[in-house]
């Protein structure tokens, strides 16, 4: 009997494992969003070089090809 409950086992914890892997993604996200905006990029004088230089930090850590434009 419990040989039929092995299938339905690996279901729920594949599915555990998948939610909390969701869950600290949108954690890190939450807490990305919170940091950024943060960043005093009021206008005027409208100073973005601080949000830039966070959003470039992110992109490099998460090796993602980006460019700056002055």
């Amino acid at each position: 009997m419990w040989l039929r409950c092995v299938p339905l086992m690996a279901v729920v914890l594949l599915s555990v494992t998948a939610h909390a892997q969701t869950w600290e993604a949108t954690m890190e996200a939450t807490r990305h969003l919170t940091d950024y905006l943060q960043i005093d990029t009021t206008n005027p004088p409208g100073d973005v070089r601080d949000a830039v230089a966070f959003l470039t930090k992110l992109l490099r850590q998460a090796q993602i090809p980006y460019e700056v434009f002055i």
